[in-house]
């Protein structure tokens, strides 16, 4: 995703599609996709970091040397697949 603008504070469309969940999680930065598969990737997390043991609630921050390895990694995935 390419963040397209500066992190916004319960914008009106957003608190009307998530309800009280905007409470919860209220900025929002808008995006645009640049990576869409045609079909699911999987990428483990062990991909990314050695271990897992930081990982909560389905988040886990990345360095970038993290980052830049699971960019890699989708792109090994995709060529592998044939995309």
């Amino acid at each position: 995703m390419e963040v397209t603008s500066e992190p916004l504070l319960l914008p009106d469309d957003y608190r009307a599609e998530r309800g009280e969940e905007a409470d919860r999680w209220p900025w929002v930065s808008r995006t645009s996709p640049r990576f869409v598969p045609d079909e699911l990737l999987e990428l483990k997390a062990n991909e990314l970091v050695r271990s897992t043991g930081g990982l909560h609630n389905g988040h886990i921050k990345l360095k970038f040397d993290q980052f830049t390895n699971g960019v890699r990694s989708l792109a090994r995935l995709v060529t592998l697949k044939g995309g």
